[in-house]
């Protein structure tokens, strides 16, 4: 996911306040176009919640804005997906309460999908991001014990007892991760490799990578592609170089790595994308001084030429 300095969706600030001015002065039921859910009675609901929702409201018409450009430029260079580098962060104050707005949008397809990855995926995964081979083996094996529904360890694994005996207040769920801040508890992970990873992790999405979004770490995941051919795809877009298929990819390594991809090439093809489809947004609102907060969590997908809020979370 990019900082908050990228400007390709930098109109979500502007467009959230126009939102927002207009929820508080309706003080009624909003909304959205085919496809989307109706959001709650605002005039009935909590502060925080109604910022949060206007952040949701605001980055719908800013994906769906871009959907309808067809002369869509960011940093001067034309836009083939639309929805490329629409990743960023705004924190602004909220119009009419007095409280905060902080928005986070990612590029789903461009993240690792935690409860879908192996343990040999996950492994080259943290390797790449700069885990040292014993650090990766622990946590991608704790992550797998995380997930699995018995309490059988793996060799640098670790199982409920493991937490208890070590005072955690935060149990392996036995199933998939719910939340990406679960990574916090898993044994291996410190603070500083959390800050590392985190974002670029998604405990949603179907398993599917977007070679022209996706972070060295998360293409390394993926079968067939090395850790090394992985940063040469990053390199290569980072000179502006755009891929169209894993062939178009395969052309642009070394022997080693095409014959790497020639023999897991049913799997890659079946785990990679070439355009950003699906966003999630995550608004937090926030009352005025920060005492009470809401977040709302929603997936945005694209379908020709409309976006669609496909699903919402909520959470206090």
């Amino acid at each position: 996911m990019t900082g908050a300095d990228r400007s390709g969706f930098a109109l979500i600030g502007a467009l959230w306040l126009v939102v927002a001015i207009a929820v508080v002065s309706a003080n009624a039921w909003w909304r959205f176009e085919a496809g989307s859910l109706l959001a709650q009675n605002l005039g009935e609901a909590p502060e925080a919640r109604l910022v949060a929702e206007a952040g949701l409201a605001a980055a719908h018409t800013a994906l769906q804005g871009r959907l309808e450009r067809q002369d869509l430029t960011v940093d001067g260079r034309r836009l083939v997906d639309p929805w490329s580098d629409v990743s960023g962060r705004t924190d602004s104050s909220a119009v009419g309460t007095g409280g905060r707005l902080v928005t986070t949008v990612s590029e789903l397809d461009a993240l690792l999908p935690l409860n879908l990855v192996d343990e040999r995926e996950l492994t080259d995964f943290l390797t790449t991001a700069g885990a040292d081979g014993s650090t990766a083996q622990t946590i991608a094996q704790s992550v797998m014990d995380w997930r699995d529904s018995d309490d059988l360890y793996r060799a640098r694994g670790a199982e409920r007892a493991w937490y208890r005996s070590r005072g955690s207040t935060v149990l392996p769920a036995n199933g998939p991760f719910g939340d990406v801040t679960e990574l916090r508890h898993v044994r291996g992970v410190s603070a500083d490799i959390y800050a590392v990873i985190a974002p670029m992790i998604a405990v949603t999405g179907d398993g599917r990578v977007n070679l022209n979004a996706a972070p060295a770490a998360v293409m390394a995941a993926l079968p067939g592609l090395s850790p090394s051919a992985a940063r040469r795809i990053e390199t290569l877009r980072g000179s502006g170089r755009r891929f169209f298929s894993v062939y178009d990819v395969a052309l642009r390594l070394p022997k080693a790595e095409r014959e790497s991809i020639e023999a897991r090439l049913p799997a890659l093809v079946a785990r990679t994308t070439f355009e950003t489809e699906r966003v999630l947004v995550e608004s937090r609102g926030r009352t005025a001084g920060g005492r009470i907060t809401h977040t709302a969590l929603a997936l945005f997908e694209r379908q020709g030429g409309t976006a669609y809020r496909t699903w919402v979370r909520h959470a206090r």
